[in-house]
């Protein structure tokens, strides 16, 4: 597999428990008693996100990080509008 087709199942993995979510939300007997099916599956939905944002949650790190590390590209992109920045404010 190549890494477009496991990002398309991926995709299409998070866009099927996205509707599966908003079906299971909708159901009328979600809000009866209270709540407390919605408030139960609410608990439990951010759980199951957190958990299936993960591998994308990681692949951001890894590519942000060089870009804003201390010797990051940006980092040295701005260095020197920080070092005349510092300068006008402290003189």
């Amino acid at each position: 597999m190549t890494v477009t087709e496991i990002l398309d199942k991926y995709l299409e993995f998070l866009w099927i428990a996205f509707e599966y979510d908003m079906n299971v939300m909708s159901e009328s007997w979600m809000y009866t008693w209270v709540l407390v099916p919605a408030v139960g599956y609410s608990i439990f939905m951010i759980f199951k996100w957190t958990f299936i944002f993960l591998p994308l949650s990681l692949l951001w790190g890894r590519i942000w990080e060089p870009l804003t590390g201390k010797k990051g590209l940006l980092s040295l992109l701005f260095a020197q509008s920080r070092k005349m920045a510092n300068k006008i404010k402290y003189g």
